[in-house]
């Protein structure tokens, strides 16, 4: 997990304390067990996002992935019969879902994901869905490459010199 909290004026060190609504995508799409699967899957090419959750009240029932959506295509690819364009959001969707609220830590994000068989978290703000983490949230790049290398000076310490 490389998620990195500025100290001081230099280092970055990692903290797994970090609030998750820190890190989460903002804007998570909601459909309805009851709607289409090709209604979804042009509202989530139309928004780009890649996972919706499926809401029943006020509560988050289960998750469709684009992921799921693409393998069920190639899957069908070709096929011809009136019952794909009939199939519901019910029908694909996975469920239970993995929910934390945004003030939970990277920690528990984390330990969530590996526990469990879902690729993705819905993040929730006073019981509303507002944002989704996955497991590649929780490892962002470093904001400059030269962060990530050891300095010259510990290098050389260690007998190994960089060039």
């Amino acid at each position: 997990m490389n998620t990195y909290k500025r100290i001081g004026a230099t280092g970055l060190r990692w903290s797994g304390l970090r609030s998750i609504g820190e890190l989460m995508r903002e804007g998570i799409s909601v459909v309805q067990r009851e709607d289409r699967v090709v209604t979804v899957m042009a509202l989530l090419r139309a928004s780009g996002a890649s996972h919706a959750a499926v809401m029943r009240g006020d509560e988050v029932e289960g998750v469709v992935t684009q992921q799921d959506l693409d393998a069920l295509c190639w899957m069908l690819h070709g096929s011809t019969a009136a019952w794909i364009r009939e199939l519901l959001v019910e029908d694909v969707m996975q469920t239970p879902p993995l929910v934390l609220e945004s003030d939970a830590t990277v920690y528990q994000a984390a330990r969530l994901l590996r526990e469990g068989t879902r690729a993705c978290i819905v993040i929730l703000a006073a019981g509303h869905p507002v944002g989704i983490v996955t497991e590649p949230d929780l490892h962002p790049p470093p904001a400059n490459p030269a962060d990530t290398l050891m300095p010259a000076d510990l290098l050389a310490a260690q007998g190994t010199a960089r060039r």
